[in-house]
């Protein structure tokens, strides 16, 4: 028995617990289910404005100067000196996407980098706690989810606990991605949570559509079900504190009453509520009173109780 109560307690708390708290939770629950569904049903390009405004950079014009050594301008976008591996390159980029290591004074080309090169970018860019370089590797394939180009590029494995890699494009020398087992795990989740367990980068399936419409349903339909569950409020006239408390008097003069007289109940009672309040109690408790007289439901004294609530009564109405 007693186990029974305790379940049936610990039943009623979590009931209460589940109701209040989805008032508050489910909010956001609806919230996150309408904007998932909405995010799934339109076009991440159209959401960038990528199908109306392009990106691609301005090809430099003929008569711009360029260095002695470059053997063609066609499709030049860029000419930058920068430090790669600790020396100074001049970069050139063209409107293909390809992008080239030169030797700023002779125009020899560096690219793609050799691997000393590509491990000295990759501790220049380490910040984190004193390590080594385990490994490096040069890639031409996607690394799974991790790293899927360009190519090629250098695979640098610190050896750190995190097992840290960087992605170095052997052709620019720039530190394309940093991968970690924490970013692994995060990147696991984060497939769970847009329900693509491969790419993990589709948001726009037609199952998380159909999910994220399916769980706005499922709220929606919580939030009436818990409409109907709350508890109801019944709408009272509301009445002063001294009412409840007169009630209660003239209830218990009602029952206790046995053939006593001069017990004066309703003085006190009016004088807290004012006449038209007390009256209509009296009122009330002297109908049931005679009710009771002409049934034959009060026992010895019933006479007696009659007559106290007809003087209560003639009190009030006096007043």
């Amino acid at each position: 028995m007693a186990t029974r109560s305790f379940k049936l307690r610990l039943h009623v708390l979590g009931s209460k617990l589940h109701k209040w708290l989805a008032i508050f939770v489910g909010v956001q629950v609806l919230l996150w289910m309408i904007t998932g569904a909405l995010m799934s049903f339109l076009d991440i390009e159209e959401v960038r404005s990528e199908h109306v405004v392009s990106r691609a950079p301005e090809v430099l014009p003929a008569d711009a100067v360029m260095p002695h050594w470059l053997d063609s301008s066609e499709g030049v976008v860029s000419l930058a000196t920068r430090a790669v591996g600790g020396r100074a390159v001049t970069e050139v980029r063209r409107d293909d996407g390809s992008v080239t290591l030169r030797d700023p004074d002779s125009g020899i080309l560096l690219s793609p980098l050799p691997a000393a090169s590509a491990q000295a970018i990759a501790r220049y860019a380490w910040t984190g706690p004193p390590t080594t370089i385990a490994t490096t590797r040069l890639i031409e394939d996607a690394v799974g989810t991790e790293f899927r180009g360009p190519f090629p590029a250098w695979q640098i494995t610190y050896g750190d606990e995190d097992n840290t890699r960087v992605y170095i494009d052997a052709s620019s020398g720039s530190v394309l991605a940093a991968r970690s087992d924490t970013w692994r795990l995060f990147d696991f989740v984060w497939g769970l949570h847009i329900m693509d367990w491969t790419q993990r980068d589709r948001i726009n399936s037609w199952w998380l559509l159909l999910f994220g419409i399916g769980g706005t349903i499922i709220a929606l339909s919580g939030f009436v079900l818990l409409a109907n569950r709350m508890p109801r409020i019944r709408r009272r006239a509301r009445r002063p504190a001294a009412a409840v408390v007169a009630k209660n008097a003239l209830h218990d003069a009602a029952l206790r009453v046995r053939g006593e007289r001069g017990v004066d109940l309703v003085a006190p009672a009016a004088r807290a509520l004012g006449p038209r309040h007390v009256a209509q109690l009296a009122r009330s408790f002297a109908m049931l009173a005679v009710a009771a007289e002409d049934i034959k439901h009060f026992r010895r004294g019933a006479t007696c109780k009659v007559n106290f609530f007809a003087g209560a009564y003639a009190q009030i109405s006096g007043e």
